[in-house]
């Protein structure tokens, strides 16, 4: 791995940092395969923030989306077939692991170039099809960091009580979405699914974990599915420690978020009025964003642009790409973090070109979903 690229260093002065102040984090006690200790504390004071009668940390989003469709489906007396949005990296960037662990059949729902909505799910409900289990992603991060209305989830919820399909939140950056929905919590939402996934690291900055909630017995069956996967080791004390940092170090209150989507939704204003409107190759996804999330494609060979982006990151002292590329009809979309305070920079050294922008919420390895006809 090229040292000036990638999420290595990141990670490594990550760790760095934690290992100088972990001693600040409140007194840890060890939890014993994902069970007592002061993660009981942490897992509570989670379920409370979602409300959740209960929650389990989880290692990754994709062991909390296969667990949380195995107990679901064992309570729909194992029907095996999972509802996905067209863009879900459950079909697209995660091995399929619904179909390869549970042999778990797909219906898809929703165009890849646009937000899921409730037509979506009632067409696919619709069909003689045995659902167990509709997954939303709220934001939905292929589509740039798009929301479904809230008045569209509460008739999405509706409609699962009403079929008897279980309804699933893929929230790992659920926090950033609250501005948007209008909402001052995320239980707000919450109470809509049956289950519900948080990322510690897309929502919080966290080195890794995640918790997956729901009702009590949900969530006792989910831990020994964990258990049975072989994915709890015999401690989560250092992300367990990871999340608490993170937690007190970051703000994490809607208006928090708010301010991250304004200075966002300021920065791509800037691009358009002067880079965009005067026409450089740039193409930005959605226009305005909704969230802290939009995607920035630039027109250009896969190299050239590249080069580009390095000089530009020499230039600002900014990481802009991660160092992984995704290409879509002639266009090169590449992954970054707290690229706005750079684009002065990235203008001149780009020659009118710059990466994608985001902020925190980590980076998309993904490559762009095929159109759909």
């Amino acid at each position: 791995m090229d040292p000036s690229m990638g999420v290595g260093p990141t990670v490594l002065a990550s760790l760095a940092n934690f290992a100088a102040h972990v001693q600040h984090i409140s007194p840890l006690r060890p939890d014993l395969y994902g069970e007592g200790g002061s993660l009981t504390d942490l897992e509570d004071d989670f379920a409370r923030v979602l409300g959740k009668d209960a929650c389990v940390t989880v290692l990754t989003g994709t062991l909390a989306h296969v667990v949380a469709t195995r107990v679901h489906a064992d309570d729909c007396q194992n029907v095996g077939r999972v509802a996905l949005h067209a863009t879900s990296s459950l079909l697209l960037s995660d091995l399929r692991p619904l179909e390869n662990a549970w042999g778990f059949s797909p219906a898809v729902y929703g165009r890849a170039h646009r937000c899921a909505s409730f037509a979506d799910v009632s067409a696919v409900l619709s069909h003689k099809l045995k659902v167990a289990t509709v997954i939303l992603e709220v934001p939905q991060w292929a589509t740039g960091g798009t929301v479904t209305p809230m008045e569209e989830l509460e008739a999405i919820a509706v409609l699962c009580r009403h079929k008897r399909v279980r309804l699933h939140l893929d929230g790992s950056r659920l926090m950033h979405a609250l501005p948007a929905l209008g909402l001052s919590s995320a239980a707000e939402i919450c109470c809509l699914f049956d289950s519900v996934y948080l990322s510690a690291r897309d929502n919080f900055g966290a080195l890794g974990g995640g918790f997956l909630a729901g009702t009590r017995r949900f969530v006792e069956n989910a831990r020994l599915w964990i258990k049975r996967l072989g994915a709890c080791p015999p401690t989560l004390l250092p992300y367990e420690a990871s999340i608490r940092k993170a937690v007190m170090r970051a703000e994490i209150s809607p208006r928090s978020f708010h301010n991250r989507a304004s200075r966002l939704r300021d920065a791509c204003a800037l691009i358009t009025s002067q880079l965009i409107m005067r026409g450089a190759p740039i193409r930005l996804d959605p226009p305005v964003p909704q969230t802290t999330v939009v995607h920035v494609y630039l027109r250009g060979y896969t190299e050239e642009v590249k080069d580009a982006i390095s000089r530009a990151e020499a230039a600002s002292g900014v990481r802009l790409s991660d160092g992984r590329t995704s290409v879509m009809m002639g266009e090169v979309e590449l992954g970054s973090q707290r690229a706005t305070k750079a684009s002065t920079a990235a203008t001149s050294q780009c020659e009118g070109t710059l990466c994608r922008s985001t902020h925190l919420c980590g980076l998309s390895s993904a490559e762009p979903p095929p159109k759909q006809v």
